[in-house]
C-alpha cells in the first residue's frame, strides 16, 4: 500500500477512532483495516466491486423477517453465505474449547432453524409425536466436566428434520414442537432421549448462495444430523451436531460442521433400534444461550 492510500486508510480509522464503546471501535476498525488490505492485496477492480454489493444486495432479496410466524420459505441468505464459507463453525470453534479439542464433541454452527422456549421432556421419552414415521434411535450416554466429573442437572435442547428433510418450523402441518426437546440428566450426568436416526437434505440453492456454491464446484447438501445445545451453570454452552457418518455427504458437508469429532455411528441392535451412547465434555466458564432466529405465535 503506498503512501496515498495508507494516508486515506489513517483517515478512515482516525475518523472512526471515536466511538465510545472500546469493543465495537476495536471491532470495526480491525473490519476497516482488514478490508483495506484485502482490497489492496488483490486488486479490486470496480466490476469486482459492483459485483459484491449487487452480490450483496441479492442477497437481501432471499432473506426475510425472522419475526414473521415463520413458513417454508424462511431463511437468512446473510447466515447462509457464513455457513456455506465456513466462517459460523469457525465462530463456535475460537468461542468455546471444545471446538479444537479432540477429546471431546465439537462445536458446530447453530443454524436457522434453533428455536427457544421448547418444553422439557422425561428422561428417554420421544422427541417427535407418537407413530411419527422415520427409523427410531436412542441417543444416551453423559455429560462431563472437563476434569470427567459428572454433571448432574445439565440441559440437552434437541432438534432435528424429519424424513422429509424438514423441520417442524418449516411444515405448518407438523404437530408443534415435533422433534424437538429439552431433557436434563440425572445426578450421575447421565440422558437419554429417543429421536429418530437423522435425515440430511440439501440447503437453499435458489439464491445468490446457490450461485457461489455452483461456481465453486461445490454441493449443497447436508449430510444426516441431530443438532443439540448441551448447557449447565458455570460451563460454556456447547452448540453442536452429530452427524451420521454413513452418510455420504459428510464427506463433504456444505458447511463444513461434519469433522471428525462430530461425525457418529448409529447401531441397530437385535430389535431393530439403532442406539448411539454419546458423552458431552463441558468446559469451565460463562454460560451462555445463543439467540434463536425463530419464534413462535402462539
Amino acid at each position: 500500500m503506498n503512501n496515498l492510500k495508507h494516508k486515506h486508510l489513517e483517515t478512515v480509522l482516525h475518523s472512526y477512532s471515536k466511538i465510545n464503546n472500546p469493543r465495537i471501535r476495536e471491532i470495526l476498525m480491525s473490519l476497516i483495516k482488514h478490508l483495506f488490505n484485502f482490497v489492496d492485496d488483490v486488486q479490486l477492480t470496480n466490476k469486482e466491486w459492483e459485483f459484491a454489493w449487487g452480490f450483496m444486495g441479492k442477497m437481501a432479496k432471499f432473506t426475510y423477517d425472522t419475526h414473521k410466524e415463520f413458513t417454508p420459505e424462511y431463511r437468512n441468505e446473510f447466515l447462509l453465505f457464513c455457513d456455506l464459507i465456513g466462517l459460523s463453525d469457525f465462530i463456535e470453534m475460537i468461542n468455546n474449547p471444545a471446538g479444537t479439542c479432540s477429546e471431546s464433541t465439537g462445536t458446530s454452527l447453530l443454524g436457522p432453524f434453533y428455536l427457544e422456549g421448547v418444553p422439557f421432556r422425561r428422561f428417554g421419552e420421544a422427541s417427535f409425536v407418537a407413530n411419527y414415521p422415520g427409523q427410531r434411535a436412542y441417543l444416551y450416554g453423559k455429560v462431563i466436566g472437563e476434569n470427567n466429573q459428572p454433571i448432574g442437572g445439565a440441559i440437552l435442547d434437541i432438534w432435528q428434520c424429519d424424513t422429509r428433510g424438514l423441520y417442524e418450523s418449516q411444515d405448518p402441518e407438523m404437530p408443534k414442537y415435533n422433534l424437538r426437546g429439552k431433557y436434563v440428566t440425572d445426578k450421575n450426568g447421565n440422558y437419554e432421549i429417543l429421536c429418530l436416526r437423522p435425515t440430511g437434505y440439501p440447503v437453499p440453492s435458489d439464491g445468490p448462495c446457490g450461485e457461489l456454491l455452483k461456481v465453486s464446484n461445490r454441493p449443497n447438501l447436508r449430510p444426516a444430523h441431530i443438532h443439540l445445545i448441551v448447557s449447565h451453570a458455570g460451563f460454556i454452552t456447547l452448540v453442536t451436531q452429530l452427524c451420521d457418518a454413513d452418510d455420504p455427504a459428510s464427506e463433504d458437508d456444505a458447511t463444513f460442521s461434519a469433522r471428525d469429532n462430530t461425525k457418529v455411528k448409529f447401531n441397530k441392535d437385535a430389535n431393530g433400534i439403532y442406539r448411539l451412547k454419546k458423552d458431552f465434555k463441558l468446559f469451565f466458564g460463562e454460560s451462555e444461550m445463543p439467540k434463536s432466529p425463530l419464534k413462535h405465535n402462539n
